[in-house]
């Protein structure tokens, strides 16, 4: 009686279990971090090693808790000793990301290489990408990075079919081959790869390692751009803005730059903030104007800050301000950006938005030609050393 009583109850224990494991999944899915912790914790404990590997991430991220690296490092540890393949992949994550504070390449590539084993193709290319680079104190080992390229090309691995497309394009590491390039990089953009995409488009523009095909570039490059390509996203935006291929529309314009700047293209956000600033392509706004400027100079440096300053400084689609454009000219000459420090110095000059200093303005004037005289005979003394005069 004792014997089936027992056994009764374990197998009983079983649905409970999965009850309870599904349960806390679907709270973490529908982003419920707290129902989820408090579900998964005592299933962790006692051994579950998916909510080890879940419990982990929790503490990593501080969803639903206070963020606890060290535990749930403790708890990755666990499950992944256990022989949880997502655990192992996320401490090569934990060990690779800047975010987590506690960067160790070497012990990133041993979990890496733990979940590749258990066939977890993205760990393998993450591992690949630690011997190419010879991150931390991982010595670089670039054939070994490649034949682990080949491996995951074998099986279709978009990004390893990316990484081997552009080598092959720019001859690292391998032979340059534009055919190659071309059919590596077909094969990532059939599966939905941006980057590919992206690339492929260019290929086909230029004719290299296929017939150049105008219709392609231009439907591969839509496609990367649908699919999030930053890259692509932006050159749409100046293909529009300037008829280039394409008829000319400045609200497709205006929508393709927008979408590169939400993805920190710097020189998108400019272009944004000029259309904001000139009307074009949306209706003018000189607050978004002024928004994106200070956008792109956070995420840039002088060239933007110059290029703002200008703007404040000509009034061009926003309130024209000498003060605050001294300040960000200012700014981008003290980082000897050229034009601005030639710029300042006709300010200077004449006293726009600085103090009236001709002396001070004349000498920065006379301080940028001889910088530019100093650079344009460097680059006629290189081409003369080319020619072997």
């Amino acid at each position: 009686m004792r014997i089936a009583t027992v056994l009764i109850l374990l197998l009983a224990s079983v649905p409970a279990r999965a009850d309870g494991l599904s349960d806390a999944i679907a709270a973490y899915d529908a982003e419920d971090y707290e129902t989820a912790y408090s579900l998964f914790l005592p299933l962790a404990e006692q051994g579950d090693v998916t909510a080890q590997s879940y419990l982990g991430g929790i503490y990593l991220f501080g969803f639903g808790v206070a963020q606890d690296v060290d535990e749930g490092v403790r708890w990755l540890e666990g499950a992944a000793e256990a022989g949880d393949v997502g655990a192992m992949f996320n401490l090569g994550n934990t060990y690779s990301f800047d975010e987590m504070e506690r960067v160790d390449f070497e012990e990133a590539l041993y979990w890496y290489l733990k979940a590749a084993e258990q066939g977890r193709p993205i760990a393998k290319y993450r591992a690949a990408r630690i011997y190419d680079e010879g991150l931390g104190d991982v010595p670089a080992d670039k054939p070994l990075a490649l034949q682990l390229y080949f491996e995951l090309a074998e099986q279709d691995f978009d990004s390893a079919l990316l990484t081997l497309g552009w080598y092959h394009l720019n001859g690292r590491g391998v032979e340059q081959d534009s055919q190659k390039a071309f059919e590596f990089l077909k094969r990532a953009a059939d599966k939905d790869n941006a980057n590919a995409q992206y690339l492929l488009a260019g290929l086909y523009l230029g004719g290299l390692g296929t017939p150049k095909d105008v219709e392609q570039d231009l439907a591969g490059l839509h496609l990367a751009a649908e699919n999030g390509d930053s890259f692509a996203q932006h050159q749409l935006g100046w293909r529009y803005l300037n008829g280039n291929l394409l008829d000319r529309n400045a609200e497709s314009a205006f929508r393709w730059f927008l979408a590169a700047a939400e993805q920190d293209i710097v020189r998108a956000q400019i272009k944004v903030a000029e259309l904001y600033a000139d009307g074009t392509g949306v209706a003018q706004d000189k607050a978004q104007a002024h928004a994106w400027y200070l956008k792109a100079i956070e995420n840039g440096g002088r060239d933007e800050q110059f290029l703002y300053g200008l703007a404040l400084l000509t009034g061009k689609g926003i309130d024209r301000d000498w003060e605050e454009a001294a300040v960000w000219i200012g700014k981008s000459a003290d980082d000897v950006q050229t034009t601005a420090m030639l710029v300042r110095g006709v300010m200077r000059t004449f006293g726009i938005g600085f103090e009236w200093d001709p002396a001070a303005g004349i000498g920065e004037i006379l301080g940028v030609l001889i910088i530019v005289l100093v650079s344009v005979t460097f680059e006629v003394w290189m081409w003369f050393s080319r020619l072997g005069l």
